[in-house]
């Protein structure tokens, strides 16, 4: 599954419904009108979301692989840099602990 496929047919589909959102992440982004509840908007964009995200297939099934792809890559590029990371926060810990972690 391709993330970028799921990504432009979600676009395309919210485009369909009137919404101009180049990314699955820019409705949660939005600035909405807080009145202590959802504007008429906010729900608008919420069910063409749910709506589009339905009928692209971004489901979680399809989309929790491609994020441990994403994370698999990440945690390889910088694998150093994360052992050294996990090495002061070890660091810390013992300082304030008084014992080894």
């Amino acid at each position: 599954v391709d993330f970028e496929r799921l990504n432009g047919a979600w676009s395309a589909c919210m485009g369909r419904r009137g919404f101009d959102f180049g990314t699955v992440f820019e409705p949660a982004n939005r600035d909405y009108e807080q009145s202590g509840q959802p504007s008429k908007l906010e729900i608008q964009t919420a069910t063409a979301d749910a709506d589009c995200r339905a009928e692209v297939g971004l489901t979680p099934q399809n989309v929790m692989p491609i994020i441990a792809g994403f994370e698999a890559e990440i945690i390889d590029k910088y694998s150093l840099e994360l052992a050294e990371l996990l090495q002061i926060e070890r660091d810390i810990l013992e300082r304030f602990s008084g014992s080894e972690v």
